[in-house]
């Protein structure tokens, strides 16, 4: 598939220039500041959510995942109803925050809970 957009970051870090090419059927260059850059990544986020409404959300096993790393977490105090809410600031798409049912919260806590078992005993053991 030919390639519709072409996207050039500043060389100072301070945005970006989307060059719509030929093959868009759109013409003209978009400067964005990484504000503006991060408001029209999470509207086409909001637009792709709407798309997928009502379809089932496909699981997550076996899929490759990009981890995010180094970054902040919150967990609210108190539940929403039945669930837990946590979120995170996402480098590439902002604040996400996701409401988790207590017993999904429960499983997690236990896989968590060996994890942090797992890597203790690993510091623990010499190599």
């Amino acid at each position: 598939m030919a390639e519709r957009i072409k996207i050039q970051i500043a060389e100072d870090h301070s945005g970006v220039k989307v060059e719509f090419l030929p093959e868009s059927g759109a013409t003209g260059i978009i400067e964005l500041t990484r504000e503006q850059l991060l408001k029209l990544v999470q509207g086409l986020g909001q637009v792709h959510k709407t798309l997928a409404g009502g379809k089932d959300i496909p699981s997550l096993e076996g899929h490759q995942i990009e981890a995010v790393f180094n970054t902040r977490w919150w967990l609210q105090p108190g539940l929403i109803g039945e669930a837990a809410v946590m979120s995170f600031q996402h480098p590439a798409y902002g604040p996400v925050g996701f409401a988790i049912p207590i017993d999904q919260a429960e499983y997690m806590v236990q896989l968590l809970s060996n994890q942090i078992a797992e890597a203790q005993a690993s510091k623990a053991s010499p190599q």
